[in-house]
């Protein structure tokens, strides 16, 4: 495969917003406000006189999985409320968990390509706001159930009510839909959902319950340090007052093992698997040229990415497969890798990892992941490499990954600087 080695491609700032427990302290938030937020706090942290790069008027790649409801190219609407000019070009990602990563590569691909020269992206999701869904019904005579349903309504009402998009249901016998399990946490291939698939994944590799548990308490005891000891202070924008992740102030270890499996006969608990969550994460990339002609001081450069697929139920080993693939055409191993950020969208996925490079957790998500934090899938693939930059040490690699319900994966290799 021919390897494109033209630009060089920098990451001038990144941060996130707090993440939020389902139903908890951001649900007040759509995920445009989220969007937003993150994206204003990007060009903050940037420390630099964006008006003379015409930041307003730059490309905007935001992953966003759960968008039913919330109008038309959500990613624009979250540029505009941050303060983006209308000629901004905007585009809204659906790669479902690696939406957020998905939209740093298309501003890689786009700017090592010499297309464009600076790109804001990253991910947004509120999960809490995620709406129940219904399929359209018809009568016999061909008439939508939603105008039969109306006639109580003034026609001046009925009107207004329609141009909004507004339904009312009297006597119809409808079922509605969670969108946030259907789209977010159903494998589309199989109908299972993914905590079924990765039951049987951790059936398949020997890891079993307890190995699980003791990655989630891992995993809560180093996000809990890292917020202790202010390790979070330069990556998360705080909104309304709300500058703290909600997870782990809930965190009893005590409680671990006494948690039923989610599926019977299973290893999965809530504890072992990923928060359903509220967030964001915003970068602003940068070329080469874009960051000389400006005299910017970059914080990383993205070396390299790659994308993968493989089969749907293989999804919690498919960033092990990434990360090889990285190294390989890398001309690296893994002892060349500082940190490795690998989205804990269940325990059984750094496990696997680990199993499979035959590599300690000592520098697995160093301050904690999903399992402690929350996974707010649109936001997460864009969250982990935020946090990636943040910890990374002086001119060393890093690389961040996260697996992609589908059985798809990504990953991508960073400099810091």
């Amino acid at each position: 495969m021919f390897r494109r080695k033209e630009r060089k491609v920098f990451i001038v700032s990144a941060c996130r917003t707090p993440i939020g427990n389902f139903g908890g302290m951001l649900k007040d938030y759509s995920a445009i406000d989220l969007g937003a937020a993150a994206l204003r706090g990007v060009i903050q942290k940037s420390k630099i006189d964006l008006e003379s790069c015409y930041f307003t008027f730059s490309n905007v790649f935001m992953g966003n999985v759960l968008s039913a409801g919330l109008g038309q190219n959500p990613a624009r609407q979250a540029a505009h409320k941050a303060g983006f000019a209308w000629e901004s070009p905007c585009v809204t990602i659906n790669k479902v968990c690696g939406s957020g990563m998905q939209a740093v590569i298309c501003a890689y691909d786009a700017i090592k390509s010499g297309r464009i020269d600076l790109a804001f992206v990253g991910g947004m999701e509120s999960m809490s706001n995620a709406p129940y869904l219904s399929a359209r019904h018809w009568t016999k005579n061909k008439k939508d159930v939603f105008i039969k349903s109306t006639g109580d309504f003034l026609e001046s009402d009925f009107d207004d009510k329609f141009i909004k998009g507004e339904a009312y249901y009297d006597d119809a016998n409808i079922t509605f839909v969670d969108s946030m399990i259907r789209d977010g946490l159903v494998d589309a291939y199989s109908g299972k959902n993914m905590i079924k698939i990765t039951d049987e994944c951790a059936q398949r590799f020997g890891i079993t319950r307890y190995d699980q548990d003791g990655y989630a308490r891992l995993s809560n005891g180093r996000a809990i340090y890292a917020t202790k000891n202010n390790l979070f202070k330069d990556e998360i924008v705080a909104i309304d007052g709300f500058s703290e992740d909600e997870g782990i102030k809930q965190f009893k270890p005590e409680k671990i093992p006494e948690l039923k499996p989610i599926f019977e006969g299973g290893s999965v608990t809530a504890a072992n698997a990923s928060k359903l969550s509220d967030g964001a994460a915003a970068l602003m990339i940068a070329s080469k040229e874009m960051v000389e002609e400006f005299e910017i001081t970059p914080i990383a450069e993205i070396i390299d990415i790659i994308e993968y697929g493989g089969l749907p139920e293989d999804f919690p080993i498919a960033p092990s497969r990434a990360i090889s693939q990285l190294l390989e055409q890398n001309k690296l191993i893994s002892k060349n890798i500082e940190l490795f950020e690998i989205n804990e969208a269940f325990a059984m996925v750094p496990l696997i990892f680990q199993r499979i490079f035959n590599v300690s957790t000592v520098n697995i998500n160093v301050r904690g992941g999903a399992l402690a934090l929350g996974h707010p899938i649109g936001a997460s693939g864009a969250r982990i490499v935020v946090t990636l930059v943040h910890a990374l040490s002086h001119e060393k690699l890093g690389i961040a990954s996260v697996c992609i319900g589908g059985g798809e994966v990504l990953a991508l290799l960073l400099k810091e600087i």
